[in-house]
């Protein structure tokens, strides 16, 4: 067995094990359903002229621009088996239905059937489509159907269970015919192209390419051939030596000549030119899914993996390639160094290594488990700086020769030969080269800090940082290695991620405030140019990296890596800046790790693997940026005729425009910036976001711009969009007569109004004097009124003195006659009709004195006696006279005297005038006549 197949054959025995999955690989972009919203499996991939691509999936033709996924649903609502493009056409196939995609004005595409101008057969599925010559072949099982572009006419061509597949080669149309061979079509006629052996002619065909070695043809169970003048050989190549029982589903050759293989379940299989094995990649090592079912080649040698679960794309032509332990065994890298031809990595699960120039396993080197902080390579020893201490690593074996507890890492100094000094948890240390042997060490007394980062000035001075102690300077003496003297420098800037490096042959301090040389006395002066390397906003931490081979300075940020290097004029440093994200780096702030291998290359350390740098594969990506969509929001939402310069209402003053780089590498960030002429003063910020919405804004003429870069590079244009808003109404031509009417009537009704209003005032003037003549007027009858009152008042006041004058002089005359009349009564025998009783009688009952009564009590107390009638009609003189009486607040012996009648007849009067009355026992009659 030849010696390179034994070596292939254990290789790929290694692939198949759990443990070694992983290898170097082209960085892998992966695109989960999840990502696109569409269905798990895609079938076919194409692209347009406009570097749009085109994936026919489960769910219907599935768009990608290189910043967003669009969906269209299948016609009929089935699977879409396969997709080409040509010119603005993108064709599909799918169960009972073939036809083409055309983008309208509005940049929207629609969908044009042609199927239906041809009466298909019954559950007919069109699986392939070729395009050739302005020609279009849609495939089925039983039919051919021909489309011509420029005349669209259809022609069909049956040959029922017969057509295996269809292949574009050599622009002419090839037919695998079941158990006939491979046919070529002229004129519209099958003719034999080749015939095939018989253990592949009954195999299915799953591509037949054009390379340097002749044709190719690829079959489903039984590997790869070559075409050899008429007859089909058997290639001998890598692949039907390791993978003989391999199904493959697709395959490809790149531009390059690499042979691509998709097989069923082991993922994408990659050869060279000659056959030779390369690699395998799958779900172990990258890929979404290890059913690759279609590959592809965009016009960027980007490599494209239709899946049956996702899409991926292969950044073939990558500048970076990874290496990827997805099985976490190997932890987070803390550092990585090549020595004799094997990489190293030291992790936090200790030090790996592998062969630097084949894809081999990772292996542990046996007894470092642990933590590893650094790599150290001195005249041919590889050091590992470890929790444990020093180890002295050889050919993948490991000697504990410094048992210290954590060392951080390494430093010689030209002017103290054989001495490589050291930096631990507990301070610092020598390490000595004797009989060329690095066999001893001791430690250097009188620091005990932390020492992670310190820098040897001349022989004799250390320089240690310590993120929370500050910045020390160390004076130490060589001949008896005890340190003289150490000063503490806390006055400094911020501290937060502070680091040391020496650069150019000086020593900087390095912190979030920027980069600072450190002088001799312990003072720092910033410097403006190397402090570019430290940006706050996308501070991670303030660690830089000495790179002498390239005399290079290196940053780590949140965006990616940036260098510094000594600019042209030798004056001051220029800066640039690589897209390495920390999001893929996911490296442990401040123990970034980057080790330089070569002119331009470079190994980075990352969690879980690490990332190989070569930028002499860097090439400046020239670009166009397009404009995908303008979407104008209003009453209804629309899509502007990007072509076409856009006249809106003012209500449609909202937009929102969609653009796109179609650019597609893992390692390399496209971002936009956008300018709108008329209303924006300068362009905006650089920014990821593939859209931008503009709400309200003001009426007239703009100019929509945008342009984008990658890197450094800007875009070979930019994209505009012209469009106007219309004024208001309420600013329009009309509008404004109509305002100088409403103005002018306004105006006239103002006046109007302030004539009628001075008119009104006049008249509410002369009414208000009149109302304050009436009202002089009012008061002073009332004045008048009030004295006629008063006047009455005492009027009254006179009457009732006279009536209780004229009430007291009949009471006191009837008393005394009726005193004289008794004691005549019993001092003489007079008899009672007698002229002197009469004369008595008569005076007691005269009624001249009750008709001069009656008047003055009612000067004194109007109508009282006609109230009293209406009150009870049945009232004679004699009640009206008591009524009087009792409402003069008379007592009984008072009414007495002045009735003439005993007390006793004034209580039977008074029962009698109750019951006319009609009072109720518990009415006191007194208070009811003094209510009347």
């Amino acid at each position: 067995m030849p010696l390179r197949f034994s070596f292939l054959l254990i290789f790929y025995l290694s692939l198949v094990s759990y443990e070694t999955k992983s290898q170097e690989s082209f960085p892998i972009i992966n695109f989960s359903p999840r990502n696109y919203d569409a269905g798990n499996q895609n079938w076919e991939i194409t692209e347009t002229d406009n570097k749009r691509l085109f994936f026919a999936n489960n769910e219907g033709l599935l768009e990608y621009n290189g910043a967003n996924w669009k969906l269209y649903p299948s016609p009929n609502q089935s699977v879409i088996r396969t997709v080409a493009s040509f010119s603005d056409y993108i064709f599909v196939g799918s169960y009972m239905e073939f036809g083409y995609y055309q983008r309208n004005a509005k940049g929207q595409l629609q969908y044009i059937s042609l199927s239906k101008e041809a009466e298909m057969l019954e559950d007919e599925n069109i699986w392939h489509i070729k395009i050739i010559d302005n020609q279009v072949f849609f495939q089925s099982l039983d039919r051919l159907y021909i489309y011509d572009i420029p005349q669209q006419t259809l022609k069909v061509i049956t040959d029922e269970k017969s057509y295996v597949r269809i292949f574009e080669v050599d622009n002419q149309l090839l037919i695998q015919k079941k158990g006939k061979g491979i046919f070529r079509l002229e004129m519209g006629q099958e003719k034999l192209f080749l015939e095939l052996p018989e253990k592949i002619n009954s195999d299915l065909v799953v591509n037949i390419v054009e390379s340097e070695n002749g044709k190719l043809i690829f079959t489903r169970h039984h590997g790869i051939y070559q075409v050899v003048g008429e007859k089909v050989e058997k290639l001998q190549t890598d692949f039907n030596k390791l993978f003989p029982d391999r199904k493959i589903f697709s395959a490809k050759i790149t531009s390059s000549g690499d042979i691509l293989i998709g097989t069923i379940s082991e993922g994408l299989i990659q050869l060279n030119k000659n056959g030779e094995f390369i690699g395998v990649l799958n779900q172990g090592n990258g890929l979404n899914n290890n059913t690759v079912l279609n590959i592809f080649e965009d016009s960027q040698q980007n490599i494209w993996l239709a899946l049956d679960n996702g899409i991926d794309c292969i950044n073939y032509k990558s500048y970076v390639t990874e290496y990827v332990n997805s099985q976490g065994v190997l932890g987070t890298v803390y550092a990585t160094l090549i020595h004799n031809n094997k990489i190293y990595l030291g992790s936090n699960q200790g030090l790996f290594y592998k062969d630097e120039a084949i894809n081999n396993s990772l292996q542990m080197v046996p007894g470092t488990e642990g933590q590893v902080w650094s790599l150290y390579e001195s005249g041919g020893v590889l050091f590992c700086g470890h929790a444990l201490g020093v180890f002295k690593v050889n050919n993948g074996k490991a000697e504990l020769f410094l048992d210290i507890p954590g060392v951080w890492g390494f430093k010689e100094n030209p002017s103290l030969p054989n001495s490589i000094f050291f930096g631990a948890y507990s301070g610092l240390g020598r390490i000595y080269n004797k009989d060329g042997k690095w066999d001893a060490w001791e430690k250097i007394e009188g620091f005990d800090f932390s020492a992670r980062f310190f820098e040897i000035m001349d022989d004799s001075i250390f320089w240690v940082s310590h993120e929370n102690k500050g910045l020390f300077k160390i004076m130490w003496d060589s001949n008896s290695n005890k340190i003289s003297n150490v000063l503490r420098f806390t006055d400094l800037p911020n501290l937060s991620g502070a680091s040391l490096v020496s650069f150019d042959e000086k020593i900087f301090f390095s912190s979030l405030d920027g980069v600072f040389e450190i002088q001799r006395d312990g003072s720092l002066i910033k410097n403006p140019s190397l402090s570019k390397l430290i940006d706050p906003e996308t501070f991670l931490s303030a660690k830089l990296i000495n790179d002498p081979i390239n005399r290079r300075v290196w940053s780590f940020n949140k965006n990616g890596i940036t260098y510094a290097r000594k600019s042209a004029a030798k004056e001051s440093y220029e800066t640039e800046s690589f897209y390495i994200p920390n999001n893929l780096r996911r490296s442990v702030i401040s123990f970034e790790n980057l080790n330089t291998i070569g002119k331009d290359q470079y190994i980075l350390g990352k969690t879980n693997g690490y990332v190989r740098l070569d930028f002499n594969k860097n090439k400046s990506p020239k670009h166009h940026i397009h404009l995908n969509s303008v979407t104008v929001f209003g009453d209804t939402v629309i899509l502007a005729d990007i072509d076409k310069p856009a006249s809106l209402k003012f209500a449609n003053r909202t937009l929102e425009f969609s653009y796109y780089v179609p650019f597609h590498e893992k390692y390399k960030e496209v971002q936009y910036s956008y300018f709108i002429e008329g209303y924006h003063s300068q362009w905006s910020a650089w920014s990821n976001d593939s859209k931008v919405k503009f709400e309200n804004l003001p009426f007239g003429a703009y100019t929509f711009k945008v342009k984008s870069r990658i890197g450094d590079f800007s875009s070979e244009n930019y994209a505009s969009f012209d469009f106007s808003i219309e004024k208001p109404f309420y600013f329009s031509y009309l509008a404004i007569l109509i305002y100088i009417a409403i103005l002018a009537l306004l105006g006239f009704i103002i006046h109007k109004s302030y004539k009628e209003h001075f008119f009104r005032k006049a008249e509410e003037a002369k009414l208000q004097n009149i109302r304050e003549l009436e009202n002089i007027k009012i008061k002073t009858e009332q004045k008048i009124i009030g004295l006629k009152n008063k006047q009455l008042e005492v009027e009254i006041e006179s009457k009732n003195r006279e009536l209780a004058i004229l009430t007291m002089n009949n009471i006191k005359r009837n008393d005394f006659l009726i005193k004289v009349r008794k004691e005549l009564k019993s001092q003489t025998n007079l008899p009672e009709n007698s002229t002197v009783y009469k004369l008595i009688d008569s005076n007691l009952n005269n009624e001249k004195d009750w008709d001069f009564f009656e008047e003055a009590f009612n000067n004194a107390d109007k109508e009282f006696l006609e109230r009293a009638k209406k009150i009870c009609p049945d009232l004679n003189h004699n009640d009206l006279k008591f009524c009087t009486y009792i409402r003069l607040n008379l007592s009984a012996k008072e009414i007495a005297s002045l009735l003439n009648i005993s007390t006793k007849s004034i209580e039977v009067r008074r029962y009698r005038l109750r019951k006319k009355l009609g009072l109720d026992q518990d009415v006191n009659l007194t208070d009811f006549i003094l209510s009347i």
